[in-house]
C-alpha cells in the first residue's frame, strides 16, 4: 500500500458487531487496526457511566474525526446466529449510516463473500482461513490480533483492490 497512488486514500473499514473491528488509513498516520468492545455488560441496569453499547458505539464513531475520511466502508449484515446478534448488527450498520450522513463522508457495504473471495479465494472461507489471510498480507502486522480486526484490515485491503481496478 505504501507508495502507492491511493496512500491518499483515507478510509475508515469496519467489521460491524458488538466486537467491531476497524482499520483506518489516514495519509501520513500509520495504519491503525484493532477491535472495540460494546458488549452490554450483563446483569446490570443502565446507569449514565454504563451507557448502552449502541451509545458507546456512537461515541466512538464520532470521536474518529471524521473529516479526515473520504469514504467509511463496512461489511453488509449478513446470517446471524441469534436474534440479539442481528438487531445488534443493523443496530451499528444504522448509525454508521446516520453519522457518514452527517459528517457527509461517502459510505459504502461491501458483502462478506466478496472479501472473503478476495482475501482466500474462496466466498465463504471461515474465521481461521480469514485470519490466516489477513496475516499472510499485513506481513505479521496482525499477529495477535482476533478475526474482527482481521476482517476490517482484509475489508480495508478489498476497497483498496476494488479502487485500483
Amino acid at each position: 500500500m505504501a507508495g502507492s497512488h491511493f496512500s491518499n486514500m483515507n478510509i475508515l473499514a469496519l467489521d460491524l458487531a458488538t466486537k467491531t473491528g476497524f482499520a483506518k488509513q489516514v495519509q501520513g498516520i500509520p495504519l491503525s487496526i484493532g477491535t472495540r468492545d460494546f458488549t452490554q455488560k450483563k446483569g446490570r441496569k443502565t446507569m449514565p457511566d454504563d451507557p448502552h453499547p449502541f451509545t458507546q458505539y456512537l461515541q466512538w464513531l464520532k470521536a474518529q474525526t471524521f473529516d479526515q475520511f473520504n469514504r467509511v466502508v463496512f461489511e453488509r449484515p449478513g446470517f446471524f446466529k441469534s436474534l440479539d446478534a442481528r438487531n445488534s448488527s443493523v443496530g451499528f450498520r444504522a448509525i454508521t449510516i446516520m453519522v457518514c450522513d452527517v459528517y457527509g463522508v461517502p459510505w459504502s457495504e461491501v458483502s462478506p463473500g466478496s472479501v472473503k473471495k478476495f482475501a482466500t479465494g474462496s466466498g465463504n472461507a471461515n474465521k481461521k482461513a480469514m485470519l490466516k489471510a489477513a496475516q499472510q498480507m499485513s506481513g505479521g502486522m496482525l499477529d495477535g490480533m482476533d478475526h474482527n480486526a482481521a476482517d476490517a484490515y482484509l475489508l480495508l485491503r478489498y476497497t483498496l483492490n476494488e479502487a485500483q481496478s
